[in-house]
């Protein structure tokens, strides 16, 4: 129920009783019908005043003890749409509110778990120097000292391109971007792992080419960290009249069909792969690779199925980005 439209029907009511009451009887009995009128509305306004006000105190105190394990509102007997507009508003605040807090959660304790490791083994190595000075030890500390420098520095990178990211358009030869990426994998690679690629010639596209780059790294480092040695790894780069397609195949440890929705999300790890250690990983790299493919007007697709491995797919449509072929 809308308490805005009885106000405007009690007002017009109110002012069709006072100009009738001139236009049909004497001007003392309208001045008194008009004075009843007056007291009649005051005392209607009063009324719709105090619901108003009830629900208003009821939608105040319960703001006020909402906490982070209860943010939602709900009153009990409000019929009152304006109320409920206002409660259905804040509660789609308080959603959003406890995905944040959520994700925070979900960042601390994915921060403290990477840092548990070369944290236990400079405690170790401290140790040993106590007992005997070993110059192993010291080489240990450092190494595990510099590698965490470096993981929360590339953490504050990340979370900070999640948050904000600027796009600056140029085009560029999307063929000898992904050429080169691929290239520079095969080289710095340690990896007992046959690489192959094929990149189709002259694909020019209105990138960001920083972003675009970085999109197809992570899914090249993604596809080595989740297969095992000896495995394949295919990367293939292919336009046609509608499309320009990026994909990656790998025949890894592969994803469960009922997480494969959740691999976007910041931090999240699939259970067959917690157990794969990676000083490089933030976590946040399929998420960044999501978002990259965003920007750009595209979507990004995964296959898999555990045990046989994964394709991941970019797809950009010609009509989402300036292209020429």
């Amino acid at each position: 129920m809308s308490y805005k439209w009885l106000i405007n029907i009690w007002y017009i009511f109110f002012m069709f009783l006072i100009f009738s009451s001139f236009l049909l009887f004497s001007k003392f009995t309208a001045i008194i019908i008009s004075v009843f009128a007056l007291v009649f509305a005051i005392t209607g306004g009063c009324f719709i005043s105090n619901i108003f006000s009830k629900h208003m105190k009821k939608l105040n105190s319960k703001i006020k003890n909402a906490n982070e394990e209860k943010l939602e509102l709900y009153i009990d007997n409000c019929n009152i749409k304006e109320i409920k507009v206002l409660i259905n508003s804040y509660n789609c605040m308080a959603e959003r509110l406890k995905k944040s807090i959520a994700e925070k959660d979900e960042i601390l304790s994915y921060i403290c778990h990477e840092l548990k490791t070369p944290l236990s083994i400079i405690l170790m190595n401290c140790d040993s120097l106590n007992k005997d000075f070993s110059k192993d030890c010291i080489d240990t500390i450092k190494k595990q000292t510099l590698y965490m420098s470096v993981f929360i520095k590339k953490m504050l990178d990340d979370m900070k391109f999640c948050n904000e990211s600027e796009v600056i358009f140029e085009k560029a030869d999307l063929s000898q971007i992904a050429e080169d990426i691929c290239e520079e994998q095969c080289e710095i690679s340690d990896r007992d792992i046959d690489f192959r690629f094929k990149i189709q010639k002259g694909v020019i596209a209105e990138i960001d080419i920083m972003l675009m780059a970085r999109l197809i790294q992570n899914l090249l480092s993604n596809a080595y960290k989740y297969t095992n040695d000896g495995g394949n790894i295919y990367a293939e780069l292919k336009s046609n009249s509608d499309n320009i397609i990026f994909y990656v195949k790998d025949n890894g440890i592969g994803i469960a069909d009922d997480e494969q929705g959740n691999i976007w999300k910041r931090f999240y790890r699939a259970s067959n792969a917690k157990g794969i250690y990676d000083n490089k990983s933030t976590g946040l790299g399929l998420s960044i690779v999501k978002k990259i493919a965003e920007l750009h007007g595209g979507v990004i697709t995964v296959e898999s199925q555990v045990g046989i491995g994964s394709i991941f797919t970019l797809i950009l449509k010609k009509k989402s980005i300036r292209v020429k072929r």
